[in-house]
């Protein structure tokens, strides 16, 4: 019984601090990151998928956090009230748990706690809570109750993966039946995650928790363990291996650390209190990482004289003018993920797609949300067909004000041979709208397959013409030069556009190519019909 009353005072003692910490540091609206989670799991909510609409294939994610997330939503919660809950009490348990595994207690506790406040990410601190306790139960040589909890902690976020491996590599001192316990549940989980990946045949993972704080403090510990590897406790070890391997796999993918080494540093901070020669040198790292966690913790959405973040303004003006089945482009400015969470439509992000002149006609987007600073589209490419309809702080919000017709496929196999002295261009499909509408910009895509890059100098022309049965014109036709250098062997594509006038008759008619190489024409091919109808 007096264990137990421990027990209960020491974890209300940690969730009391967390509590306190929650409510004085955290932010209403949270830096942008977490929103992926939130946006994950409202989709999970509606549609029983953990699938998220991107132009280019759906994505997914890590499933323990937008499960739960859903499940709370269940209760009338909404995510972010829910995972503001997820982290007060991941912070609790977590400062509880870190507190078993030093003999410096609450002291140990408290500073996870307030580094973990630092930036909050639901996902990354339910997989260092489990990770927490898939060591301490390593340590009682409980493997199994481990292998579970390093399983869960891997379906949370894929920091987990390196302390899995330590656990494993652990397990297997123990024997065979150790090891075992260890590796069938992280295995189970990890089929799991490649099944769902083959059942939706989704194109990518998106991360659910920030790139988060501390770059030296990874380091030192590294060097710490090398200092005193026969002497650090092996739980502190793990965690500190731990911590070297997430900062070490960050910094290949180009990113900064996850708060996977939170446990791990401050762990082997506190041993080191202790007469060292390292110690110093990880204290004033702990400190150093602290206050760069402060900073990137910090939300770049400034609140406005509304009190509501720019992105948040944004977005929500998003969801109530914008329909499900509309694109919206979103900037690379850091509210993205926030303005995706309230904006229900198809998203195009373009910290993953490539702006090029051809942009607008290859996705036609129905909105843009540009910074005005550094926009990632430029400002001319949205002349006469986009207009900007709000404006807030950094961020403005541009619709479109034209109609792009849609396009259909239509295989050709049309080989171009004449100006080249080779047999190897060849047209093999024209993607345009079977029926378009007057007033609309008609967008063509020309499918080319080259066996060669062409070796000489100078443009290939691309005229196209929309034309009816008695070769007048439906609209202006359209010459686009291309120089050889930008042919691509192999596969590509060319994009085109037609001004279809709104005074354009009904009526049949067809699509028409006229292709010159060299300044040597080939000639005018039909190569789709399309119905003008108003």
């Amino acid at each position: 019984m007096p264990a137990t009353r421990t027990l209960v005072r020491d974890l209300l003692l940690y969730l009391g601090l967390a509590l306190i910490g929650a409510i004085l540091f955290l932010p209403v609206y949270e830096s942008d990151p977490n929103f992926v989670l939130y946006r994950f799991s409202a989709k999970l909510r509606e549609s029983s998928s953990l699938l998220y609409g991107m132009i280019g294939g759906e994505v997914t994610a890590f499933p323990l956090a937008p499960l739960l997330l859903a499940g709370l939503s269940g209760f009338g919660i909404d995510p972010q009230l829910g995972g503001w809950l997820i982290v007060v009490l991941a912070l609790a348990l977590g400062g509880y748990l870190l507190s078993r595994l030093s003999t410096r207690g609450w002291i140990v506790g408290a500073a996870f706690i307030l580094a973990g406040l630092a930036q909050p990410s639901p996902a990354a601190l339910l997989m260092v809570v489990l990770g927490l306790g898939a060591v301490i139960a390593a340590q009682k040589e409980r493997w199994c109750i481990s292998g579970i909890l390093g399983a869960l902690a891997l379906s949370a976020d894929p920091y987990a993966l390196p302390l899995l491996l330590i656990l494993g590599l652990w397990a297997s001192t123990a024997g065979w039946s150790a090891f075992r316990c260890i590796a069938f549940p992280v295995l189970s989980v990890a089929l799991v995650l490649g099944g769902l990946l083959a059942l939706y045949g989704v194109s990518d993972w998106l991360p659910l928790s920030p790139p988060e704080i501390s770059v030296a403090l990874p380091l030192m510990a590294l060097a710490a363990l090398i200092f005193r590897h026969k002497t650090v406790p092996r739980p502190v070890a793990a965690l500190g291996a731990w911590a070297a391997l997430s900062a070490a796999l960050a910094f290949l993918s180009g990113s900064l650390p996850n708060s996977a080494i939170l446990p791990g540093v401050i762990g082997l901070s506190a041993w080191l209190i202790e007469p060292h020669p390292a110690r110093l040198m990880v204290i004033a790292a702990a400190v150093f990482d602290l206050g760069l966690g402060v900073i990137v913790g910090l939300p770049f959405n400034t609140p406005d004289n509304d009190g509501l973040p720019d992105s948040v303004q944004v977005g929500q003006w998003v969801s109530a003018h914008l329909r499900p089945e509309d694109s919206l482009v979103i900037d690379t400015f850091d509210s993205a993920r926030m303005l995706g969470f309230y904006a229900h439509t198809r998203i195009i992000d373009l910290n993953r797609i490539k702006v090029d002149p051809n942009f607008l006609i290859r996705y036609a987007p129905d909105a843009l949300a540009l910074r005005t600073s550094a926009p990632g589209v430029p400002p001319e490419m949205l002349v006469n067909r986009y207009a900007k309809v709000q404006q807030s702080g950094d961020i403005a919000l541009y619709v479109r004000v034209v109609n792009w017709s849609g396009w259909q496929d239509h295989g050709v196999d049309v080989n171009f041979s004449a100006a080249l002295d080779r047999d190897d261009l060849r047209l093999v499909n024209v993607a345009v709208n079977n029926v378009v509408h007057p007033g609309e910009l008609v967008r063509v895509r020309l499918d080319w397959i080259l066996a060669h890059k062409p070796t000489f100098q100078g443009e290939l022309e691309i005229k196209l013409d929309l034309l009816d049965p008695n070769f007048s014109g439906f609209a202006p036709g359209t010459l686009d030069k291309y120089p050889a250098s930008v042919w691509t062997q192999g596969a590509f594509s060319t994009y085109h556009l037609i001004d279809l006038p709104a005074s354009a008759p009904e009526g049949q008619g067809a699509l028409y190519l006229n292709l010159s190489i060299r300044a040597a024409n080939v000639g005018t091919l039909k190569i789709a019909d399309v119905t003008v109808k108003r």
